[in-house]
């Protein structure tokens, strides 16, 4: 559904940009945030609501982010 080059992504449905836009907020946690810190904080709302959504998907994509595989990719 998402596809991109050395200059641009695009997105292959309208629906894909509200979705994944989320997926890849959720799958960053887990990319770049220390271990500690992934459930401190929800990553779309400011201040310390729990980060309670279904996140495994999330969780599995922005771990092979974190072993260096490209984001689109692994979506």
């Amino acid at each position: 559904m998402l596809f991109w080059n050395k200059e641009e992504i695009w997105a292959g449905w309208i629906g894909v940009w509200a979705d994944w836009s989320v997926h890849f907020t959720y799958a960053s946690v887990f990319a770049y945030r220390p271990i500690g810190e992934w459930f401190i904080g929800h990553p779309l709302f400011v201040g310390r609501q729990q980060f309670s959504y279904p996140f495994v998907a999330d969780a599995i994509s922005g771990l092979l982010i974190r072993l260096g595989l490209d984001p689109v990719f692994v979506f």
